[in-house]
């Protein structure tokens, strides 16, 4: 039955990557479908149309098969051999800027959001503590309770 589930997982993450394909062919949009489709999944899950349960098995699956999606493309290098041997270079140096702008953008995103994090963690421990000491200290005989 897990197997089963997975596959319509995978049929329901598909069926999402078709349709924004589609509409993006359809608009004639700039935006790829791919993009198109990753920001509609997001949505469809944020407003929980789609529930997490419903896609996590298939995207697991994928996730961890991802190396094998790669393969075609490593093959389809080779045919262009003669490009890669002319603009080689240049290649690489955009491989090489793309990949420092990705984990530049990716480490500075990281700490803004852990230091969001921190605030809202501090000022939700601030409103505790002030509830705290907003609630009556209980007394017995006269006395404050230890």
């Amino acid at each position: 039955m897990n197997w089963l589930q997975v596959v319509l997982q995978v049929a329901l993450l598909w069926g999402v990557s078709i349709a924004a394909d589609t509409l993006a062919n359809v608009l004639h949009s700039p935006i790829p479908g791919s993009i198109i489709g990753f920001a509609a999944l997001f949505l469809l899950l944020k407003f929980r149309v789609v529930k997490l349960t419903w896609v996590e098995k298939g995207a697991d699956f994928l996730l961890r098969n991802l190396l094998l999606f790669f393969i075609p493309a490593a093959v389809g290098i080779i045919q262009y051999g003669h490009l890669v041997r002319v603009d080689g270079i240049r290649l690489l140096g955009l491989i090489l800027m793309s990949i420092v702008l990705v984990m530049s953008w990716t480490g500075w995103l990281a700490e803004r959001l852990a230091k969001r994090q921190q605030r809202q963690n501090s000022t939700s421990g601030l409103q505790e503590e002030s509830r705290a000491l907003k609630q009556p200290t209980p007394q017995v005989f006269g006395r404050e309770a230890e």
